[in-house]
This record gives C-alpha cells, structure tokens and sequence, in this order.
C-alpha cells in the first residue's frame, strides 16, 4: 500500500495530469454545469479510524470503505479555530486532521457501507457515543458544553471544516474562475455556443 503521505501527492500529480491534458490543443468552452460538476468531483480525503488515509472523489454520507483494509474511512476534517490545542502540532506543516465519525454507519456482508435508520438520528448518534456536529477532539477535550453560551458553541462549530487537499484547492480556485468568466459572458447552463 502506498505510504499516507505519498496519497495528496499522487493526487496532486493526478490533478496536474488532467489540467495538462485539458489544457493541450484548443480547449472548447464548457458549460456552466459541466465546469460544477467538475467542482464537484474534485478528489477529497478520507480517514479510517486508524489514520490511514485514502484519497478518492466524494461520496454521498461522507463514508467510504477503504479498499485495502475494508474499514469505513470518513471525510477529514480540520480546525481553525486560533485556540486549538492540535492546531500546529505537526512537524510537516500539515493541519491536525480528524473525523466525524458516525456511528451508525457499518459494513454490509457485501462490503458495502450500510447506515441504520432510527427514528431521532442525532439522539442516537449521542447515546453512542459520537457527537451531532463535527467536533474537533482536541478542543472537546478542554471544553464544557455544559457552560458554553450559544455564541461560544457557535464559534467552534464554524471553526471545523472539510479538510480540502492542496490539488484540489488549487483546482478549485482555476475552477471558480473559469465558472465566473462563463457566468460573466453569458454563460448557460446547456451546451457552449
């Protein structure tokens, strides 16, 4: 298995592929839900329980099963918040990455991810011992919910995010661009004229 750290690499280099492919010959215009699309399909990254890392396109529930070791890997997230206590304890100038991982989800006989319907899905995501929201463990660790102001709660809340790879940012920012240079042209969403 390639090595965690190779994996953003491999994307990167990936990414750098297909714009180079993209960019040779004359490129036709595309369409404002071709380009969203792309925006959507840009590659992310997942984590197992574990650590081990996976790069590979979004899926729906933030869920995937790693294929090597068939554990469920879910959507990494980061936090900004400027108190963190994780926030810049890696050597490799890499941000503290973690999960949300929701504990309803499983693997089916199949290999397949699978999630448990009940009825109140956050309560229940409570009672086992998960969180209702993506929440950094560093900065749980040192809280008190229980005396947190609804603005206190709030300010954490927003301070966790979808951890972006550094490929697919830049991508996205090519992508931003070309959408709003479409849009501004009177772009459309059917075919490029």
């Amino acid at each position: 298995m390639t090595g965690h750290r190779d994996l953003p690499e491999m994307a990167a280099r990936l990414l750098l592929f297909a714009a180079v492919v993209a960019g040779c010959g004359r490129r036709p215009e595309r369409t404002l839900d071709a380009i969203a699309a792309e925006q959507e399909s840009l590659p992310v990254l997942y984590l197992t329980r574990g650590g081990d890392e996976l790069v590979a396109a979004p899926a729906l529930g933030d869920v995937v099963v790693e294929p090597k070791t068939r554990q469920l890997a879910f959507r990494a997230y980061v936090c900004t918040h400027p108190n963190c206590p994780d926030r810049d304890r890696r050597a490799d100038g890499r941000p503290n990455l973690f999960i949300w991982e929701d504990p309803l989800w499983r693997i089916d006989d199949r290999g397949e991810p699978q999630y448990e319907v009940v009825p109140d899905r956050m309560a229940e995501i409570v009672r086992r011992g998960g969180t209702q929201e993506p929440t950094c463990p560093a900065c749980r660790s040192r809280r008190d919910p229980s005396r947190e102001t609804p603005a206190e709660r709030g300010e954490y809340r927003e301070r966790v995010s979808y951890y972006e790879l550094p490929a697919s940012a830049a991508r996205r920012r090519q992508l931003d661009q070309e959408y709003q240079e479409r849009r501004g042209a009177g772009g459309a969403s059917g075919p490029a004229r």
